[in-house]
């Protein structure tokens, strides 16, 4: 580190010390510095510590591993970089400190992103292909502003009533809350320090503007971190007309949920993110309609309708229109929609899931209505069976499927279709709970159902099955009326392959 990176270190850690040492500061005894050196010093607050040194590309921050504030460590150091103030860093630090704990929790539960947006009050927390824009208003409030699209690039299906659902989904949520009125500005609660003696000024004054250390040059004016309630933020290009104040614990039950279940913010980005990933992958095979939320599509023989319905934990919800009379029965698409409700519309919220079952909907009607059969199999298993058959809407790990690594990966699409159709077939033995995964081939044009052979056989289970699937299909063959597909599942689950 160069002479002026010390000088600097120096100089920032100097003034805390001041501020330290000053009864009147609002942090005065909650925090301290631990060590020191001429090439970074430790600051010890509240449960955490924080490093500050120079290197390569100026100021660093360094927190303790379960600090919250490292979600946005980088805008932290931009914005220490510009005000050059420690004592006005660590009291926003302290503002946001039980913010950032419960969206550290959140993050941490499920698979979203958080990102501070030009300043550490300002954030966006996203999710896959949906950003949700929040600002922190202090210690025991943050503020929901709406919801966009997080890559520029990507099809917006439902982005046109992304906010229209946000709107509905905090309604709901916060039945108590009124949307604040944009141009009302919020009480001040300002926390900005008193100076201690002797410096005459060293934080931002209420017009904000920096004064520079004797021989440092002069800092131009910077807004300081936003202290609770002081200044409303707002990305540019995402101003929306209503934001939700949401005090602390209503924050915890948005977003915070038991273990094995989704909280309310989770289910809803979950349903929107996969309401998206139908469109995209419908369309245009499927043309589609919107009419207040509910998305109608078109296939050959049904039209799916989605929407997301609100309640104390948003779901995406199936119905299913016969377009043809005497096609489907009613027992056959309530199959599907329990089918749908199981395995694809609920946590993990898989858009590969979603993918898979875009793909069954777009089968060829014979194999469509067998695939119904199988999914009634799938979630009422045969009472006398030897074995439960399960749809793989996508790829679990598995030794079993070693053969085909290359090709098809843990977690991607467990349906595929172009001319034939590749499932993944997971069997569990009753008695045992011995379990085999294997692809299983079905051609709609030879009514052929097969097992994917591996380059060498498994065990004698592979050969057992693929014995039993090829002398099912033998015995669905005269005729062709009907899809071999789910007349071999279904001896299959009621064999005991031995």
């Amino acid at each position: 580190m160069d002479w002026d990176g010390k000088c600097l270190l120096l100089e920032l850690a100097l003034e805390l010390q001041q501020y330290l040492e000053a009864p009147s500061w609002p942090l005065y005894s909650k925090c301290r510095i631990t060590d020191f050196s001429y090439n970074r010093f430790t600051v010890a607050f509240s449960e955490y510590t924080v490093s500050v040194c120079f290197g390569a590309d100026g100021l660093q921050l360094e927190f303790s591993e379960d600090c919250p504030h490292r979600l946005i460590r980088k805008c932290l150091v931009d914005y220490l970089s510009k005000t050059l103030s420690l004592p006005l860093l660590l009291q926003g630090l302290y503002a946001c400190e039980e913010v950032l704990g419960v969206l550290a929790e959140f993050v941490q539960s499920v698979d979203v992103a958080l990102v501070a947006a030009n300043t550490p009050a300002q954030l966006l927390l996203q999710y896959d292909g949906f950003c949700v824009s929040m600002n922190l208003l202090g210690s025991s409030a943050v503020e929901l502003n709406g919801i966009t699209n997080a890559h520029s690039t990507l099809a917006t299906g439902v982005q046109s009533s992304a906010n229209s659902y946000f709107q509905a989904f905090l309604q709901s949520q916060l039945k108590s809350s009124v949307p604040t009125d944009p141009e009302e500005q919020p009480p001040s609660l300002s926390t900005q320090p008193p100076p201690p003696p002797p410096k005459p000024v060293l934080l931002p004054c209420p017009s904000p503007i920096m004064s520079p250390w004797p021989g440092s040059p002069g800092l131009p004016s910077i807004p300081p971190l936003p202290s609770p309630g002081e200044i409303r933020l707002g990305l540019p290009g995402l101003q929306h007309p209503y934001t939700h104040s949401l005090s602390l614990e209503q924050l915890r039950v948005l977003l915070l949920a038991p273990a094995k279940e989704p909280s309310p913010m989770e289910a809803f980005l979950g349903s929107l993110n996969l309401l998206e990933k139908f469109v995209q992958q419908a369309y245009p095979q499927m043309q589609y309609t919107c009419d207040r939320g509910v998305y109608t599509f078109k296939a050959d023989t049904i039209s799916p309708s989605l929407s997301i319905e609100m309640g104390s934990t948003p779901v995406l919800k199936l119905s299913l229109k016969p377009l043809q009379d005497n096609v489907w029965a009613p027992k056959e698409l309530d199959g599907i929609v329990e089918f749908f409700e199981d395995e694809v519309a609920c946590r993990p919220y898989s858009c590969n899931a979603m993918i898979s079952f875009v793909r069954i909907l777009q089968l060829p009607l014979p194999t469509l209505k067998s695939f119904a059969q199988l999914m009634q199999l799938h979630s009422h298993p045969l009472p006398d069976a030897y074995w439960n058959v399960y749809i793989c809407v996508t790829l679990p790990v598995s030794p079993d499927l070693s053969d085909w690594a290359a090709t098809f990966v843990p977690g991607s699409s467990g349906v595929v279709f172009k001319q034939k159709l590749v499932v993944f077939i997971r069997m569990v033995q009753r008695n045992s709970g011995k379990e085999l995964i294997f692809p299983l081939m079905h051609d709609p044009k030879t009514n052929s159902t097969y097992m994917a052979r591996p380059s060498q056989p498994k065990s004698s289970l592979h050969i057992a099955v693929d014995s039993q699937l090829r002398k099912a299909a033998q015995e669905a063959l005269p005729g062709h009326h009907e899809s071999s597909l789910y007349r071999c599942m279904k001896a299959l689950s009621l064999s005991p392959l031995t």
